[in-house]
């Protein structure tokens, strides 16, 4: 299958890179663990979660989405506005 990908990409002119590409299982069958699968004689090997565009994407029986490491960095700057804003005295805004 994915030397079918393969040969359309390069019909198309697009160019996989199995560098920066992983597998995930998602359904009632993600706990095997399945061999890595080739893509252009580069192996692509199986995780459990990857994280894209700052969210974490997890599989296993269902597909699920945590969202800790983004609520994190949002607090963490909110906490820094408000501890410098405490900070300011209220005679500055008047």
């Amino acid at each position: 299958m994915l030397d079918l990908c393969v040969g359309l990409g390069v019909a198309l002119s697009l160019k996989f890179n199995p560098a920066k590409s992983v597998c995930m299982a998602i359904g009632k069958h993600a706990h095997l663990n399945p061999t890595p699968m080739p893509l252009e004689r580069v192996l692509i090997h199986w995780v459990a979660s990857l994280k894209y565009l700052g969210v974490t994407i997890v599989g296993g029986k269902a597909l699920s989405f945590d969202m800790s490491t983004v609520k994190r960095a949002f607090f963490m700057s909110s906490n820094c506005i408000h501890a410098k804003a405490s900070a300011m005295s209220y005679s500055y805004y008047t």
